[in-house]
């Protein structure tokens, strides 16, 4: 496949920038833009933005969002990269299967020429291979948590061991849980709410006037991409017990799923069958978040698997919302209990129900303070101190010296 690059013009690259050393940035994306995407973009805008470096990304599919990179002015490259993932048999993981792709990592790396290659998830451990056949540092950002007692899955965690020089875990639990043996390569590095940089800060209609809703209608939204993985089902299970005890609350599934979802099909089953469906709302996903958390009352992460370090309810905190999430993955180093919002027993629909009750009480008592919230993401989960660590990183691999 050949390749596409989305480049900005010289006469835009100021001359500063022209002598800072440029770092490559992989990501195996796929079609839809989640998460990880939006991550890496504010990631980049802030390392451009710093102008110690220059920065370039090399995409596995085309997306809108590449037209936010080219808006700051950041070179895309978009070719089909191989990407193994947890279905791919185990032989698929040696390198000799991604000879092809290394190859043309090491063709850009030549051609542009690159100092430092940073790969965005687990998955993308191949720019590490790359890397290290070429001579040069590597960086690795791990988003994932997979349970190690699967050879498969231990042998990608020991693979990104060996060919990274620094893994930066996106949650304390990420590095504790993926990489046990080698603490030594690992530091944490929190994701940090932009919205204005993934332009996620654009205003909207009422979501109480949209869905037909009075003023004064108490709103509790899960948001998120509906795939099994994200517990909408525990969402609805739980949502048919409040309901049964609080008028006026209304529940929000706020997100798309796949064409044909069996999944999809199965919510839709379980919303036709409650008693209770006329408070239960779904709407589409929306890129206009800010406005969708600040127009919410509490926020639901419902995850059936430890979620690694949900940029969902980061966003809700930092538009001051209390936040429901599960008791595993990186949510406890987001969420302190009956402070920003409570934790509850992972995939257990009647304990997210009781924490629903509890949320909506303390709301009523005027026990969780939007300030209060808003300050704890503002101070332990800022840029500042994301874009610190990262640029450590870099320079301690780009100059030892420093």
């Amino acid at each position: 496949m050949k390749p596409l690059f989305f480049k900005r013009t010289p006469n835009e690259l100021p001359g500063l920038m022209r002598q800072a050393p440029l770092i490559l940035y992989i990501h195996h994306n796929s079609q839809h833009i989640g998460g990880a995407d939006y991550c890496l973009l504010k990631m980049v805008k802030a390392v451009q933005d710093s102008r110690e470096y220059r920065c370039m990304v090399l995409l596995r599919h085309p997306s809108k969002i590449i037209d936010l990179y080219r808006d700051a002015g950041i070179t895309v490259v978009v070719r089909r990269l191989y990407r193994p993932d947890r279905k791919s048999p185990l032989l698929l993981l040696l390198p000799f299967f991604a000879l092809h792709e290394i190859l043309f990592i090491r063709r850009l790396i030549k051609q542009h020429p690159i100092d430092l290659i940073h790969s965005n998830d687990l998955f993308d451990y191949i720019g590490n291979i790359a890397a290290k056949w070429c001579g040069l540092p590597s960086v690795q950002s791990v988003r994932t948590i997979l349970n190690l007692r699967k050879p498969y899955n231990k042998l990608i965690s020991r693979l990104c061991c060996l060919s990274a020089d620094r893994l930066l875990c996106v949650s304390e639990n990420v590095r504790r849980t993926m990489f046990p043996q080698c603490p030594d390569k690992t530091a944490v590095v929190y994701d940090w709410v932009d919205f204005s940089a993934v332009k996620h800060d654009a205003g909207a209609a009422s979501l109480r006037e949209k869905s037909g809703l009075a003023p004064d209608a108490v709103l509790i939204g899960c948001v998120g991409r509906m795939v099994p993985r994200k517990g909408q089902d525990v969402f609805l299970q739980a949502a048919e017990t409040v309901a049964q005890k609080r008028r006026g609350v209304y529940f929000l599934l706020i997100g798309n799923a796949q064409p044909g979802s069996a999944y999809e099909q199965t919510l839709r089953r379980q919303w036709a069958s409650s008693l209770y469906n006329n408070r239960i709302i779904f709407l589409p996903h929306r890129s206009d978040m800010h406005s969708v958390m600040s127009q919410l009352d509490i926020v639901v992460n419902s995850s059936t698997y430890p979620d690694p370090f949900p940029g969902v309810v980061l966003e809700a905190m930092t538009c001051g919302k209390p936040v429901i999430g599960a008791d595993e993955g990186g949510m406890p180093e987001q969420i302190i209990d009956g402070v920003t919002g409570f934790l509850f027993r992972a995939r257990d629909a009647g304990d997210l129900a009781g924490k629903m009750e509890l949320t909506l009480d303390a709301l009523a008592n005027r026990k969780l303070h939007p300030d209060r919230i808003k300050e704890h993401v503002q101070y332990h989960f800022n840029r500042e101190k994301s874009l610190d660590a990262l640029m450590a990183a870099y320079r301690s691999l780009l100059d030892p010296s420093a």
